[in-house]
């Protein structure tokens, strides 16, 4: 009887060495397939990451020239009144001249007259 039992403390010895031969292995692959999950996430995270630089820059980009654009756009509008005040000035003092240079030659005529 203790042969017996032998044998089937053996065969169970077996049966369970073999379940953690499975199990071990089974952990080692889930062990693998975490790791290339973990380096996909990191790839993952990578790609955003240049993406995201990309798109800080063109942003960046965009608006420097809209600031460029603004400026630009500031200082020819100060130029257009400029301008503008520059011709009224003139408008004014041609409208004196013309003034004063027709009375002088209407003053002359009913001199003459």
């Amino acid at each position: 009887m203790i042969k017996l039992e032998e044998k089937s403390d053996h065969k169970l010895i077996q049966a369970h060495e073999k379940l953690l031969r499975d199990h071990e292995k089974r952990l080692g692959r889930v062990e693998h397939e975490m790791l290339q999950m973990h380096k996909e996430f990191l790839q993952g995270l990578d790609r955003v990451d240049q993406s995201n630089k990309y798109l800080r820059e063109q942003n960046n980009d965009i608006l420097g020239a809209i600031i460029k654009r603004n400026e630009t756009e500031e200082q020819h509008k100060h130029q257009l009144q400029l301008i503008s005040r520059k011709n009224m000035w003139q408008l004014i003092i041609g409208i004196s001249s013309t003034t004063g240079l027709l009375y002088i030659i209407l003053q002359q005529l009913f001199k003459i007259l």
